[in-house]
């Protein structure tokens, strides 16, 4: 009898082991430190590199960071996200999204444009600003640090319905003009995320741009 109620304590306690482990793995911060590769990140825009049909093309690598050189064609480039990014992160709400950015080199004047956006499936846009990356210059030629709420009280906007083009039309026509994004919006984005995308290129001119450390769902 003892026998049996040790071997159902021990059957209880592994059921709980294991629903612990894969939920907090399922749960846990997405991270890229790109210490061996580029952990399929690509980047879209103008890139002087060659792309695919999508614009979409492969960003270099030096051990450590993903950097670019800016073909200076008129694009905005941007980091996209790989995919374990992507799909339901509603558990992400309330957290923080952080990455590092540099910016190694520039010919020209900083400009404004979303430095985040967040897609969803059903077609919904949030988009951030970081107004020190315009008033400030920064990224410059060192790490800059950034963390981004992902809740209200971060300022996102809703940017439903607004072509987010490779031109700075966006941005001068509608940044004071969006809608601020709700707690529910918010959470309704996270949780069907189609697309997460960090500005890389903030200067006119050319420029060469870098990525590391990037924490998506952490609490602090």
């Amino acid at each position: 009898m003892m026998l049996n109620k040790f071997k159902r304590g021990f059957i209880v306690l592994l059921i709980l082991m294991t629903i612990v482990i894969f939920g907090c793995s399922g749960t846990a911060p997405k991270f890229s430190t790109f210490d061996s590769s580029d952990e399929g990140w690509t980047i879209e825009g103008d890139p002087d590199l060659t792309s695919d049909d999508l614009g979409i093309a492969t960003p270099e690598y030096t051990e450590g960071y993903i950097w670019v050189n800016d073909s200076v064609s008129g694009g905005i480039m941007y980091w996209v996200a790989p995919q374990k990014y992507l799909d339901d992160k509603s558990y992400y709400s309330g957290k923080f999204l952080k990455f590092d950015l540099r910016e190694l080199y520039r010919d020209g004047y900083h400009f404004p444009s979303p430095d985040v956006m967040l897609f969803s499936n059903d077609g919904t846009k949030l988009v951030y600003f970081d107004q020190n990356n315009y008033d400030n210059s920064q990224p410059n030629n060192s790490w800059n640090s950034y963390e981004i709420k992902l809740d209200s009280s971060a300022g996102w906007k809703d940017a439903t319905g607004i072509s987010l083009s490779s031109s700075t039309t966006f941005l001068t026509q509608y940044s004071n003009d969006l809608t601020p994004a709700t707690d529910s919006q918010i959470s309704s984005v996270l949780g069907s995320l189609k697309s997460l995308y960090i500005r890389a290129e903030f200067t006119h001119g050319s420029d060469t741009d870098a990525l590391d450390n990037v924490y998506f769902g952490t609490t602090n």
